[in-house]
């Protein structure tokens, strides 16, 4: 719960330079190794949500053959969205975040996304 009162997140919404769109998928079919093949697709009324991104760590993960980055973020949507799920992802300046965590004030006045980007 925030103890955030909506005239602060007024007074700061000029602050939200980015926009941010959810995406949620569907199962169209499997592969040939019957690996899922899903299909995103932009989640109604979750479309350009004002928001303010920043950049928490990034890691590297050393694998046998490649090294594998992992950037994490997090983002606040000026807005309350109870329905976005860590199965979804965002869209933020055309990058695709893995959501990973996400909570709703309880003012309802924002929605805090904790997000990974996977380099390969």
């Amino acid at each position: 719960m925030s103890l955030l009162h909506s005239k602060f997140i007024d007074s700061i919404s000029h602050l939200a330079t980015d926009t941010c769109t959810i995406q949620e998928y569907i199962i169209t079919d499997k592969n040939s190794l019957g690996q899922e093949i899903k299909e995103w697709s932009n989640k109604t009324g979750h479309i350009d949500i004002a928001c303010c991104l920043g950049s928490t760590k990034d890691t590297e993960i050393k694998l046998p053959d490649r090294t594998r980055g992992v950037s994490s973020h997090v983002v606040i949507l000026l807005g309350y969205y109870p329905l976005v799920k860590k199965e979804m992802r965002a869209v933020i300046n055309s990058t695709e975040y893995d959501i990973v965590g996400a909570v709703s004030d309880g003012y309802k006045n924002i929605t805090k996304l904790d997000l990974e980007v996977v380099k390969l």
